[in-house]
């Protein structure tokens, strides 16, 4: 049998499942970038060149539930259409996905907010805004602007912060039944 060839199966069969799998890499040589083969010694100082393993965890880490999270910040707006065709297809086609918003110029929490939605929800949000001809939403209100506030629109899914940890997601956020249905 093919020496590591356990790995590769096991690697090939989680991913047909669309698991996420991670390798760590094993103690090995280094490979020349030319024709591949391991470098054994040194050229120079003729000091092995066997690496370590990369950690002490065992060689697979696989997940078999997992959420795709598109990122989009704002300042003093964000336009809800700032998600290109790419993008939006892969949210659409994998049942576990979110939009993670944030939005300010200042720091957290006072002059910044973020926002954890659920894909789903923000395009239902999404559609009634353009249903609307609103087309942003704002960081804070404005006596020029007719824009709804992001809080205003997606205060169920909003994030609070933890000094010296940062954003983090409300026990009460969906994002917690969401993915505890995933991991049973």
């Amino acid at each position: 049998m093919q020496k590591k060839q356990s790995e590769a199966s096991l690697g090939a069969m989680m991913r047909s499942y669309n698991y996420f799998t991670h390798k760590w890499r094993d103690r090995g040589f280094v490979s020349c970038p030319s024709c591949h083969k391991a470098v054994m010694v040194c050229p120079y100082c003729h000091g092995s060149m066997l690496l370590p393993k990369a950690q002490t965890l065992p060689d697979f880490l696989v997940a078999t539930s997992f959420a795709y999270i598109e990122c989009k910040q704002g300042e003093e707006s964000w336009s809800i259409k700032d998600i290109s065709e790419v993008q939006e297809s892969v949210l659409d086609d994998n049942p576990v996905s979110f939009l993670f918003l944030e939005l300010g110029t200042g720091r957290a929490p006072q002059g910044k907010m973020a926002f954890l939605i659920p894909w789903n929800e923000f395009k239902a949000i999404r559609d009634r805004m353009i249903a609307f001809n609103k087309n942003s939403v704002r960081f804070q209100e404005s006596k020029l602007s007719k824009m709804p506030t992001a809080r205003e629109m997606f205060s169920d899914y909003e994030m609070v912060w933890a000094k010296s940890l940062g954003w983090q997601i409300p026990i009460t956020h969906v994002w917690w039944k969401i993915m505890k249905v995933n991991y049973e």
